[in-house]
């Protein structure tokens, strides 16, 4: 996976999606990056993006999310009618991705809170679009 800021920086740095948690119990205080990193093969056309969530104030990845935007039908298409092709819809956590204790809270603050913005879903799949459309100089 390849982090989408290293192809667009310039659009990474208005584009990425950061939320201020103010403490509410699941999610430490502070403030968190929502960094998209997407499968370099161009060949590929998975319509997934990874999620690294990062914490400003520990330096660190707290979670890592998978998010498929597609319905179920098209992951079963995709993979050969994997089994596991059902979990590739929707946010879950990515087994070999850094997973802190709060984890699990960062993919429900993904999944209601900036989901919940079409035009950030949006947003996600436009770039999911450029990064295999883009060619090195």
């Amino acid at each position: 996976m390849d982090a989408f800021f290293t192809r667009y920086p310039k659009e990474a740095e208005l584009e990425t999606r950061t939320a201020t948690v103010e403490g509410d119990g699941d999610v430490s205080p502070g403030t968190y990056a929502f960094l998209e990193l997407f499968c370099p093969d161009v060949s590929c056309d998975c319509r997934r993006v990874v999620i690294s969530v990062l914490s400003r104030e520990r330096e660190a990845v707290v979670a890592t999310l998978n998010y498929g935007w597609e319905n179920v039908g098209f992951y079963r298409k995709w993979s050969g009618n994997d089994p596991m092709a059902p979990l590739m819809k929707g946010v879950t956590l990515e087994p070999a991705g850094a997973q802190s204790p709060e984890a699990e809270a960062f993919r429900q603050l993904f999944r209601d809170v900036l989901l919940a913005d079409p035009r950030y879903r949006k947003r996600i799949q436009k770039h999911y679009r450029m990064f295999k459309k883009w060619k090195p100089i």
